[in-house]
Order: C-alpha cells, then structure tokens, then sequence
C-alpha cells in the first residue's frame, strides 16, 4: 500500500484532468443541441410566416370573390327593379360595395404579411440564440478544462508555489474568494 502513496498526487491530477475534460465534452454537447433546437426552431417559424403569407392570399382571394358576387347581386336587385345601374345611386351603393370588399381583402393580406414578418423576426431570434449558446458551451469547455487543470496542478504539486515577489515558497488554497488564496 506504500508504493500507491507517492503516486496519489499523479493520480488525482489525471482524475482531475479527465473529469475536466468530460465537463468541457458535456458542455459543448449541450451547446450545439441547444443551437440545433433553435435552428430548428427557426426553420419552423419560416415555415409559418410561408402559411401566413399563402392562407391570408387566400382568404384575400375568397374576399375578392364574395365582394364580386355582392355587387353582381345588388345590380340584379336594382335591375328588376327597373333602376339604372350605370348612374346615381345604384352606381354610388355597387362602388362602395365593391371598395370594402377591396379593403377587406387588402386588410387580410397586410394581416398575413405582419404574421409573416413577425415569425420571420422569430425566426432570426431563434438563429441568433442558437449561435450564442453554441458559443457560450464552447466557452464553457474552455473554463471548465482551465478550472481542471488548475485542481490537477494543484493536486499534483501539492498547492504549492513561490510568491513572484519574494520567491518564497507559498502554499495555495482554491477555497478562498476569487479562487487560489495563499495559505501562508
């Protein structure tokens, strides 16, 4: 059992190093599936500004279509009932029949637009938060493999060192506020 002793420093130090680097591979999982989520997220709010833009055409279309049968009705009613159609008001009732039902349409295909805007906006967040959280696991790995480097170090040499303005020997402890603090 004494032979192990003098190897425990080396073996904390490789423990501490693969514990690290399993983190730091942990960390940069979890960041490119964040970003795969918000990539496809992304593709998904693409694909609804697309269904805004096709169903409010549509019911654009529907509208235009109704409106057209309105005012080919109201002619028919003033027709029999012996009223002119080209002038007065017939005329003025038809146009202003003819212009909602243009409004309406209209209206429907801004609303459509506005939806499509906004998921497209949606859209570019999700790609935007994808890229960060990539970034931020790969910062992540970096600090998580420094910190586990620092303990193997630690761990190996004992937490001891020489003060850079003394050069004297002094021992350090990762406990302390803001990291390594010297014990000594």
């Amino acid at each position: 059992m004494a032979f192990i002793a003098p190897l425990l420093p080396a073996i904390t130090a490789i423990a501490a190093v693969g514990a690290a680097g399993v983190s730091a591979l942990g960390a940069i999982q979890q960041g490119n599936a964040t970003a795969a989520a918000d990539k496809y997220n992304a593709e998904v709010e693409q694909q609804r500004a697309q269904q805004a833009q096709e169903t409010a055409a549509a019911q654009a279309g529907q509208e235009q279509v109704q409106s057209r049968a309105n005012v080919g009705q109201q002619e028919a009613a003033f027709a029999a009932g012996g009223l002119d159609v080209g002038s007065g008001t017939p005329l003025l009732v038809m146009s202003d029949t003819a212009a909602k039902g243009e409004l309406k349409a209209a209206l429907t295909q801004w609303q459509g637009q506005t939806q499509a805007a906004a998921d497209v906006s949606q859209g570019t967040l999700d790609t935007a938060q994808g890229q960060a959280a990539s970034t931020a696991g790969g910062i992540k790995a970096g600090s998580t493999l420094l910190t586990g480097l620092t303990q193997a170090g630690m761990s190996y040499y004992g937490g001891a060192g020489t003060s850079p303005s003394t050069n004297m020997p002094v021992t350090y402890s990762a406990s302390g506020p803001g990291g390594l603090s010297p014990l000594g």
